[in-house]
């Protein structure tokens, strides 16, 4: 069985997903412009063993609106890519158990090194199923490595696991990080103080970005400008990894301004400018509630002037004029300050 062990040193630097091409009728996969994606991020980063990890049909790639087949095809040509270069993960979102162990053992065929395993979400679900379900995938897998995607706000009821059902989970040989956000941060300090030493864990609730420091020793840091700048993202991963929390903190708030203006746009698009707060911090998700990820994502690139295709259908498509005050907002915020919003 897999030793974590054998792991730790590829879980540091940063956890950075690729976003996933699509046609332009919204419903398909663009293999070729995958394939070209995906290259433009390895070679222009820095993937050395110690710098991170990078993703496929995660939830930043929209991997829950793909098809089976999609999934697939999508994972194999980023394994194609990717084989030998760096560590990487794909997601996996599953209701059922067994189509879980399908799609993991699949992964695991083509050398994935990780699966980012969200639990069963539906009606939230009970401790005990979701410690059966990945139990499950513990006694089928063999190799690959399991990160738990902890993410209140996917969760029916911001449900969030709690430390007994955590320590549980940690004992299984499968999982080896949590990428992690709560919404108590009573549970979210006590966790992470209980359980760093047993598995590592990625920041998803950006707290270093927040407080400029990482006495709670998370691991690794999430990556979005992976997709239009993986060069800064490089330096951003040698300030985090040096420990200089306060330099990784101003690098990659000017990294993410593509993300603040889209989230602007698009908040000011769905509800109005004058509804939204003066200051507010991104993920934007948690403000526009959009169906999925790809809303923003898609609408950062074509911000940028490197589409990758609109959101998967049914997202939400921002208008050419939402495109357009995203750049007017990206103009304001580097003009502002050095650093940009924080």
């Amino acid at each position: 069985m897999l030793k974590r062990a054998d792991q730790k040193e590829k879980l540091r630097g940063v956890y950075a997903a690729t976003y996933t091409p699509a046609t332009p009728n919204g419903m398909d996969v663009d293999y070729d412009k995958l394939r070209e994606h995906v290259r433009f991020i390895i070679d222009e980063g820095d993937w050395s063993i110690g710098n991170g990890l990078l993703m496929v049909a995660g939830g930043a790639g929209e991997g829950y609106m793909l098809s089976q087949d999609q999934w697939r095809k999508t994972v194999k040509v980023f394994a194609e890519e990717a084989a030998g270069k760096l560590a990487t993960i794909a997601g996996v979102f599953a209701l059922s158990a067994s189509v879980a162990i399908e799609q993991i053992r699949y992964a695991e065929s083509l050398g994935i090194d990780f699966i980012q395993l969200a639990p069963p979400v539906n009606q939230g679900g009970t401790d005990d199923e979701k410690y059966r379900f990945l139990k499950l995938i513990d006694d089928a897998v063999s190799k690959i490595g399991i990160f738990l995607y902890h993410t209140h706000w996917n969760m029916p009821g911001d449900y969030e696991m709690s430390l007994p059902l955590l320590e549980k989970l940690t004992d299984l040989d499968c999982l080896v990080a949590i990428k992690w956000s709560a919404k108590n941060l009573h549970l979210f300090r006590t966790a992470i103080l209980a359980l760093r030493d047993k598995v590592a864990f990625t920041d998803n609730s950006k707290w270093v970005v927040a407080t400029g420091e990482n006495s709670l020793g998370f691991s690794m840091f999430m990556g979005p400008p992976a997709n239009w700048d993986p060069k800064g993202l490089a330096e951003a991963v040698r300030l985090w990894n040096g420990g200089d929390y306060e330099g990784f903190k101003k690098i990659n708030s000017r990294l993410n301004a593509p993300k603040t203006a889209v989230v602007q746009a698009s908040g000011e698009e769905l509800y109005g400018r004058n509804k939204l707060p003066s200051r507010w911090y991104p993920p934007a998700l948690n403000f526009v509630h959009s169906l999925g990820e790809g809303t923003v994502n898609k609408g950062i690139m074509q911000t940028l002037g490197n589409p990758l295709g609109p959101p998967f259908e049914p997202q939400y498509r921002l208008s050419d004029e939402g495109i357009a005050r995203a750049r007017e907002i990206l103009d304001t915020i580097g003009a502002q300050t050095e650093e940009g919003f924080a």
